[in-house]
């Protein structure tokens, strides 16, 4: 709604930092949503998905080589009271171990894993 109200006051022929003082906004705001306009036409109003498009693994390739090199090992080296690797002790032992440059949950490891080939 608010694009909407953007680009009416732009065709009325508000200068942009008057939108922005009425809208509260940032003047770069009211020119990226009329710049959208004329990129993308009324398609520029609809929302859209808030999500990161960069990758923002934990694990780079030096850290997935590490990986694959702690599962061949056991997880008692580890302080882990098994013998057999869980996705959960993986996660726990990833950032101690500086595989991973932040703390990792499963299903991070489980993607990871999965990308390798490894099951």
């Amino acid at each position: 709604m608010r694009r909407c109200q953007m680009l009416l006051s732009s065709v009325q022929g508000t200068a942009a930092p008057q939108i922005a003082s009425q809208l509260h906004c940032s003047d770069q705001t009211v020119r990226n949503a009329i710049r959208a306009f004329g990129r993308e036409g009324v398609g520029c109003v609809q929302e859209k998905s808030h999500a990161r498009h960069d990758h923002q693994s934990a694990f780079d390739q030096q850290g997935r080589e590490r990986l694959r090199a702690m599962i061949r090992l056991s997880p008692r080296t580890f302080g882990h009271e098994g013998s057999v690797w869980t996705l959960a002790w993986l996660a726990e032992s990833c950032w101690p171990e500086k595989i991973t440059s932040r703390p990792v949950n499963v299903d991070n490891v489980r993607y990871v894993l999965g990308e390798m080939g490894i099951r």
